[in-house]
């Protein structure tokens, strides 16, 4: 099963995102939660925050921690 991390990188793998007017530096994806505990994600250095949604995870990304993700 892929990792939280895994799971975050492939929801951002073809996206870019800047700020919004107020200044937000952060965006939200969803992953599925199977196999996964909320902590795992919560540790994620990029990750500002985490709210379990059910059967998957609402993930607050940080875009200002300057993390890029990319498919070879």
């Amino acid at each position: 099963m892929p990792s939280a991390k895994a799971r975050i990188e492939a929801e951002f793998k073809d996206s870019r995102s800047s700020p919004d007017a107020s200044g937000d530096n952060t965006e939200d994806v969803f992953i599925p939660s199977d196999g996964l505990e909320i902590a795992d994600v919560l540790d994620i250095d990029y990750v500002e925050d985490a709210i379990d949604d059910g059967s998957e995870f609402r993930v607050y990304v940080s875009t200002s921690s300057e993390v890029h993700f990319s498919s070879t």
